[in-house]
């Protein structure tokens, strides 16, 4: 059995962690985090004078951040967010999803639509599945918000050299 003398853990929805205290010096303390549709907040009391004041004090601190504020989902670890061109591969191209979800987090009442870009690193085969082979860059209103990488969702073997003379040839005469 494991022992948790944070009541809030069952009082508060979507409160998954993570330290309390108390000394005579720091008085009450929590910090706790809360997930809720894909936001994840942290909430910080030092020096409360009761477990019960520092408990409403993180409670009303973590109601006002879930209110106004919301997580947007820009891409998902797994889905196929684009390919990336590849140098000297059995294909010349690989699909790439993000390491990881891409979320970012805006007020509420925001209207400001994510923009994403995606970055090469130029990798040359042969290419794993899970390799990191470039970067998804989210901005909003210019300025970057999120970065994560972009790997890759197949193998792609080194290719033949006739694979390999015909890819060069498309490269140096521009075509497809």
């Amino acid at each position: 059995e494991l022992w948790n003398f944070n009541k809030m853990l069952k009082q508060y929805n979507g409160l998954d962690g993570i330290k309390t205290g108390m000394t005579n010096e720091a008085g009450f303390c929590l910090v706790a985090t809360a997930i809720r549709d894909d936001l994840r907040l942290i909430a910080v009391a030092l020096g409360a004078p009761s477990s019960a004041d520092r408990n409403s004090d993180i409670a009303k601190l973590l109601d006002l951040g879930f209110g106004t504020l919301k997580a947007i989902k820009v891409a998902g670890a797994g889905e196929q967010v684009g390919e990336l061109a590849l140098r000297r591969g059995s294909a010349p191209k690989v699909a790439v999803t993000p390491a990881k979800d891409v979320v970012v987090t805006l007020p509420r009442t925001s209207q400001a639509v994510p923009e994403t870009r995606i970055i090469s690193h130029n990798v040359a085969a042969p290419v794993v599945k899970g390799q990191a082979v470039g970067e998804i860059v989210v901005t909003l209103d210019g300025v970057e918000v999120a970065r994560t990488d972009l790997v890759a969702m197949t193998d792609v073997p080194r290719g033949s050299v006739w694979q390999i003379m015909v890819q060069t040839v498309k490269q140096v005469t521009g075509r497809r």
